[in-house]
């Protein structure tokens, strides 16, 4: 009897150990393909996230590049940096391709397909620009077609940027599932151990041994994924250095441009002014002698560089509100005092054109305090462009004051029964070197800097401009300034 149950008692035990041993059997195989599969989705992963880092840094070089090529003066060095910035987009292409081949869940394919699709955008958008500069060395309105093309490979970088959070949130999940897998093994293991020690401790510490040895295992690997999370982060914050690095280098370069642009300004205006003023002295020294043909000339080489000379000062003023170095030195004045000397100097202009100038204010209007000198550019402008764009029409300067919340505001309005904007352009109008429509440009001139500066001049003294128009039916452009302190005017006219 004790000898069968000795042998019941070996069978059973034998039973329990060869459970145990099938069970431990099957734990170390999961676990060990776990592992695999922790490495296998961890370097997936860190793949993925190169290659999008691959292709983000081949556009952020091509920008640089494009950039630079824009701005070299010499033909044979912008032809060298060309090659350079067509060399740059086999890396960013490659890093597609590897990408494309990938595994790729719904959200990654989603996510690529957008890339390619501004890409498809943007990469036009560069050649065009690029072609451009290979045959002139000027390109019109480059720092708009500039900001066009960063714009768009801007859009691409959002959606790797996009991409590459995505490639962290998957990484983080992997981790997150580990830990989860970890832990269940862990108790799957520690429970056969308990039922291992209840029917044998040689079971038991066979089980001990080996559960130290997958834990130490399962230990190494989430430290592999933490180690993985850390160099993630840091090539993050890398990668972020470089982009702010990027951004400092293209706002030296636009100051810089802002500095050449002033610099010019003022050695132009030199010979300008000599021209101009040769011009009116032998204007009157030919009219003197009553030599009609050669004052005819002599005005309109005088009437050309005016013209010229106020191009120069738009872009003088421009550069200085770019570069921040535009001052505004408002004073109080009398505004209806104002309006007669704006009337005086607007007349000839307008009428040339057989228009009828009328002005529009009280005799009490009062006094503002902003730089008159700036307001009477606007103003100026603002006219010129209306007698300019009218013929044989009506041209009329109303000014109100209203009172609201935050104080008294003055209201100047131009309007005019003029050739009229179309509302799809009353944005682009306020850029810099753009006008309404080409046609405009062809049959009236102009450089399209002039409405831009004087909405740039308006912010500067704390108003704003804007514009309503209709084609064929006229425009009407409304500065609105702030008045002032009221006790600040009386102690001003005191």
């Amino acid at each position: 009897m004790q000898l069968r149950t000795t042998h019941y008692l070996t069978l059973v035990l034998a039973f329990v150990l060869l459970a145990f041993l099938l069970l431990l059997t099957l734990s170390l195989s999961h676990m060990g393909q776990m592992e695999k599969g922790f490495r296998s989705i961890t370097d997936k992963h860190l793949k993925k996230y190169e290659l999008v880092n691959a292709m983000r840094d081949g556009i952020r070089v091509r920008q640089i590049s494009l950039r630079t090529a824009i701005l070299l003066k010499k033909v044979s060095d912008r032809e060298k940096e060309i090659e350079r910035f067509y060399s740059y987009a086999t890396p960013v292409a490659q890093a597609r391709n590897r990408l494309v081949e990938m595994a790729l869940d719904d959200k990654e394919k989603v996510l690529l397909e957008r890339i390619n699709v501004a890409m498809s955008e943007a990469y036009p958008l560069q050649n065009r620009l690029v072609e451009d500069s290979m045959f002139d060395l000027s390109i019109r309105n480059i720092e708009s077609r500039l900001k066009t093309v960063f714009d768009a490979q801007s859009r691409v970088i959002l959606l790797l940027d996009e991409l590459a959070v995505h490639q962290t949130q998957l990484k983080d999940a992997a981790e997150v599932q580990a830990r989860l897998n970890s832990q269940k093994s862990h108790n799957a293991i520690l429970a056969t151990g308990i039922a291992t020690f209840v029917f044998g401790i040689l079971a038991s510490l066979f089980i001990v041994r080996f559960t130290r040895k997958q834990e130490d295992r399962v230990d190494k690997a989430i430290n592999d994924l933490l180690e993985v999370n850390i160099s993630l982060e840091e090539k993050i914050e890398e990668r972020t250095r470089d982009l702010s690095l990027s951004r400092d280098h293209a706002l030296a370069l636009s100051k810089t441009k802002s500095q050449f642009v002033a610099n010019m300004s003022h050695e132009l205006r030199t010979p300008l002014n000599a021209i101009i003023g040769y011009s009116e002295m032998l204007k009157e020294e030919m009219e003197s002698l009553k030599n009609p043909g050669i004052v005819k000339d002599l005005e309109n080489i005088h009437a050309a560089g005016r013209q010229l000379h106020t191009l120069v000062d738009q872009v003088l003023d421009l550069s200085k509100v770019e570069s921040g170095k535009l001052e505004i030195l408002p004073g109080w004045f009398d505004i209806a005092r104002f309006m007669e000397n704006i009337y005086r100097i607007a007349l000839p202009s307008i009428t040339s054109n057989g228009n009828r100038f009328s002005t529009n204010y009280a005799d009490d209007i009062g006094r503002m305090n902003v730089d008159s000198m700036r307001l009477r550019q606007i103003l100026l402008n603002l006219l010129n462009n209306a007698g300019k764009f009218t013929k044989n029409g009506e041209v009329g300067l109303s000014v109100s004051r209203q009172s609201r919340g935050n104080g008294d505001w003055i209201i100047f309005k131009v309007s005019d029964t003029g050739i009229g904007i179309a509302p799809e352009h009353f944005n682009t109008i306020f850029q810099e070197f753009t006008q309404a429509d080409p046609s405009t440009t062809r049959a009236y001139g102009g450089t399209g800097l002039g409405l831009a500066i004087c909405q740039q001049l308006c912010v500067l003294m704390g108003g704003y401009l804007a514009v309503d128009s209709r084609p064929n039916k006229g425009s009407t452009f409304t500065v609105t300034l702030p008045a002032g302190n009221a006790s600040e005017s009386a102690m001003a006219a005191s």
